[in-house]
């Protein structure tokens, strides 16, 4: 997902994950992220990497804080550097709003591949490609853990195991279609 730089100097710039990582400094407070990039007249620099991301610099570096807005991210210029100082002081107080965000939907373990065993409780997909996957369900924990013991105590020789987060088994044989 690529982040689209609204005002300031680098109005109009886009950034992708990399891009962030590699040419900006990137600063999350609390729940709010921000990146702070370097003054324009070393941007080309820094990205040829002929000076470093974090400086030193002659300029000012000019300050966004990325929202996600919707399928983007909106990096938004914070001109005279109050947004991102409010945001370290409501940190700092314990003022900033954290969500609580409910887990719903499913976790499922997916197999492409030859198996030694087959758990008791699976249930077999076919992608949009044709490909046969061995599903199993996967309790909350076991998700968020990516299920490696599982995964790969059950492979003959090599294959393919993915976690997917779904609302319901139905976008399975979609999100599936996407692997590889």
């Amino acid at each position: 997902m690529k982040a689209i730089l609204n005002d300031g100097p680098y109005d109009g710039t886009e950034l992708d994950h990399n891009d962030i990582n590699l040419y900006t400094t990137f600063w999350p407070v609390g729940v709010r992220q921000f990146i702070i990039m370097p003054p324009p007249s070393d941007w080309d620099a820094v990205r040829q990497d002929q000076k470093d991301k974090s400086g030193p610099f002659e300029g000012s570096r000019p300050i966004y804080e990325l929202i996600r807005t919707g399928g983007t991210i909106e990096g938004r210029f914070d001109c005279d550097g109050n947004v991102f100082s409010s945001a370290i002081q409501e940190h700092q107080e314990g003022r900033q709003k954290v969500p609580v965000i409910e887990f719903s939907g499913q976790y499922f373990g997916c197999w492409l591949g030859k198996l030694r065993s087959f758990p008791d409780d699976y249930f077999m997909v076919t992608d949009e490609k044709d490909r046969e996957w061995l599903c199993i369900w996967l309790s909350k924990e076991e998700g968020e853990a990516g299920g490696p013991r599982i995964a790969l105590s059950r492979f003959e020789h090599g294959g393919k195991f993915v976690v997917l987060l779904c609302d319901h088994e139905d976008e399975l044989r979609g999100r599936l279609s996407d692997q590889l």
